[in-house]
Protein backbone atom coordinates (compact mmCIF):
# COMPACT_ATOMS: atom_id res chain seq x y z
CA UNK A 1 0.00 0.00 0.00
CA UNK A 2 1.57 3.43 -0.39
CA UNK A 3 2.13 6.03 1.98
CA UNK A 4 -0.16 8.56 0.45
CA UNK A 5 -3.18 5.91 1.29
CA UNK A 6 -2.26 4.91 4.39
CA UNK A 7 -2.13 8.83 5.67
CA UNK A 8 -5.37 9.34 4.04
CA UNK A 9 -6.49 6.42 5.51
CA UNK A 10 -5.63 7.88 9.16
CA UNK A 11 -7.28 11.22 8.36
CA UNK A 12 -10.29 9.95 7.44
CA UNK A 13 -10.43 7.92 10.59
CA UNK A 14 -9.66 10.94 12.25
CA UNK A 15 -12.38 12.64 10.54
CA UNK A 16 -14.45 10.39 11.67
CA UNK A 17 -13.75 10.38 15.25
CA UNK A 18 -14.05 13.73 15.40
CA UNK A 19 -17.28 13.99 13.43
CA UNK A 20 -18.70 11.27 16.38
CA UNK A 21 -17.34 13.00 19.48
CA UNK A 22 -19.18 16.11 18.13
CA UNK A 23 -22.66 14.67 17.46
CA UNK A 24 -22.05 13.31 20.60
CA UNK A 25 -20.73 16.16 22.73
CA UNK A 26 -21.89 19.32 21.02
CA UNK A 27 -24.42 21.25 22.75
CA UNK A 28 -25.51 24.90 21.86
CA UNK A 29 -24.57 27.70 24.27
CA UNK A 30 -25.44 31.54 24.45
CA UNK A 31 -21.70 32.39 24.79
CA UNK A 32 -20.48 30.41 21.60
CA UNK A 33 -19.38 32.85 19.25
CA UNK A 34 -19.61 30.43 16.10
CA UNK A 35 -21.32 26.91 15.60
CA UNK A 36 -18.53 24.21 15.66
CA UNK A 37 -20.58 22.94 13.04
CA UNK A 38 -19.73 25.50 9.79
CA UNK A 39 -15.86 24.28 10.53
CA UNK A 40 -16.67 20.70 10.75
CA UNK A 41 -18.05 20.39 7.68
CA UNK A 42 -15.75 22.79 5.85
CA UNK A 43 -12.97 20.45 7.16
CA UNK A 44 -15.36 17.27 6.24
CA UNK A 45 -15.76 18.72 2.37
CA UNK A 46 -12.31 19.26 2.26
CA UNK A 47 -11.19 15.64 3.30
CA UNK A 48 -13.58 13.85 1.06
CA UNK A 49 -12.61 15.97 -1.78
CA UNK A 50 -8.78 14.71 -1.17
CA UNK A 51 -9.36 11.10 -0.30
CA UNK A 52 -11.64 10.94 -3.81
CA UNK A 53 -8.95 12.60 -5.68
CA UNK A 54 -6.31 9.91 -4.37
CA UNK A 55 -8.75 7.36 -4.74
CA UNK A 56 -9.02 8.29 -8.00
CA UNK A 57 -5.56 8.54 -8.87
CA UNK A 58 -4.64 5.16 -7.24
CA UNK A 59 -7.32 3.27 -8.60
CA UNK A 60 -6.79 -0.37 -9.03
CA UNK A 61 -3.65 -0.29 -6.23
CA UNK A 62 -4.46 -1.75 -2.48
CA UNK A 63 -6.60 0.83 -0.50
CA UNK A 64 -8.14 2.47 -3.37
CA UNK A 65 -11.45 1.49 -3.45
CA UNK A 66 -11.38 1.74 0.26
CA UNK A 67 -10.49 5.43 0.13
CA UNK A 68 -13.16 6.41 -2.74
CA UNK A 69 -15.66 4.44 -0.13
CA UNK A 70 -14.78 6.91 2.51
CA UNK A 71 -14.67 9.70 0.49
CA UNK A 72 -18.46 8.98 0.44
CA UNK A 73 -19.28 8.43 3.80
CA UNK A 74 -17.49 12.26 4.94
CA UNK A 75 -19.31 13.81 2.29
CA UNK A 76 -22.59 12.35 3.77
CA UNK A 77 -21.51 13.23 7.36
CA UNK A 78 -20.66 17.09 5.62
CA UNK A 79 -24.56 17.22 4.82
CA UNK A 80 -25.05 15.72 8.19
CA UNK A 81 -23.41 19.19 9.55
CA UNK A 82 -24.72 21.50 7.34
CA UNK A 83 -28.28 20.18 8.11
CA UNK A 84 -27.26 20.05 11.99
CA UNK A 85 -25.82 24.39 11.38
CA UNK A 86 -29.45 25.18 9.88
CA UNK A 87 -30.97 23.31 12.90
CA UNK A 88 -29.53 25.30 15.23
CA UNK A 89 -30.01 28.68 13.06
CA UNK A 90 -33.25 27.99 13.16
CA UNK A 91 -33.62 27.04 16.59
CA UNK A 92 -35.23 23.92 16.80
CA UNK A 93 -32.95 22.05 18.58
CA UNK A 94 -34.14 23.58 22.02
CA UNK A 95 -34.31 20.54 24.46
CA UNK A 96 -38.33 20.26 25.48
Amino acid sequence: MKPIIIVMLCVDAAMFLVTILTALKARPRPGRPRPVWSSLAVSLLITASVSFQIADKHRGSDGGELLEYCSGVLLGMAIFSVLALLRQKMGTDAAG
